[in-house]
């Protein structure tokens, strides 16, 4: 199989634009087609107010460019429909670049799909971003879910039906670790990510990994997902660093494409409806 399955690459505008636990929510209709672990997880709720502070468009659909944000997501379902995948890295080349932003986009956009049910883990050990983009603390880390000393639901989360139809689940880190690249590459995360497969079920698996020019922490795991997307900056992300990137992906995983985020646009260019 081709390491380059196809080039995607979508424009995701730049705009001037947090979250609690709750065990009250209604899960009848959310759990009714996931697994047992499902309903053994927090329910999340989740601030409008937050999202909109952190830029996740697709949460609310309110901005056009959320537009954008589902057209990337059905590229990548499509892709894992094709070659029967779930687990997908995003990566960048440096920090910056917005790739937790956009996993958390991604994530609430692949939420919608009605067969879809959708796990967002933070990976980015050192500099986690997710927890505070939704405001989640009270969780084990997921560091210690790959160590094997936690479990399903200590360490996950699980969106409430009316953000993300009951099918989405998160887990965060809490950037308190120094030995990020042995922890990813050990054969204890190996069994984890075996273990939230089989509870799970996933149909898609988001995993925000580290910058990859910073140090060796997403190198380290890229033998445990399918395929990986690269997030570029525009007008900030050098093409060397691209270049490099590009080639490290996809020597080792199927490789996407590229996405070019932060980019100006007019938004007339999003009048269509």
């Amino acid at each position: 199989m081709s390491k380059m399955v196809e080039r995607m690459q979508v424009i995701v505008g730049k705009q001037d634009f947090v979250s609690s636990i709750s065990n009250t929510v209604d899960a009848t209709d959310a759990t009714r087609d996931c697994p047992g672990a499902w309903s053994d997880m927090t329910w999340l709720k989740i601030d409008p107010k937050r999202m909109q502070k952190h830029r996740i468009i697709s949460f609310s659909r309110s901005h056009s460019a959320s537009a954008s944000i589902d057209m990337l997501r059905t590229n990548i379902w499509h892709a894992f429909q094709c070659h029967k995948w779930t687990t997908i890295a995003v990566c960048s080349p440096a920090p910056n670049c917005g790739k937790s932003t956009l996993c958390v986009n991604l994530a609430f956009s692949f939420s919608r799909l009605s067969e879809c049910r959708t796990v967002l883990i933070d990976l980015d050990l050192r500099r986690p971003q997710i927890g505070r983009i939704l405001g989640l603390k009270e969780l084990d880390p997921i560091e210690k879910f790959l160590k094997g000393e936690s479990c399903i639901e200590r360490s996950f989360a699980r969106c409430e039906p009316s953000s993300a139809e009951g099918k989405l689940a998160v887990a965060t880190a809490n950037g308190e670790i120094n030995t990020c690249a042995e922890l990813l590459q050990s054969e204890s995360a190996k069994r984890a990510i075996g273990r939230l497969k089989q509870e799970l079920q996933p149909h898609v698996v988001l995993v925000d990994l580290p910058p990859m020019l910073s140090n060796d922490d997403a190198l380290s795991f890229l033998s445990n997902v399918d395929c990986a997307l690269l997030i570029v900056a525009a007008e900030e992300t050098q093409i060397a660093q691209i270049d490099v990137c590009e080639r490290e992906l996809a020597g080792k995983t199927n490789f996407l494409g590229v996405v070019l985020n932060k980019c100006r646009y007019s938004p007339e260019a999003y009048g269509y409806y």
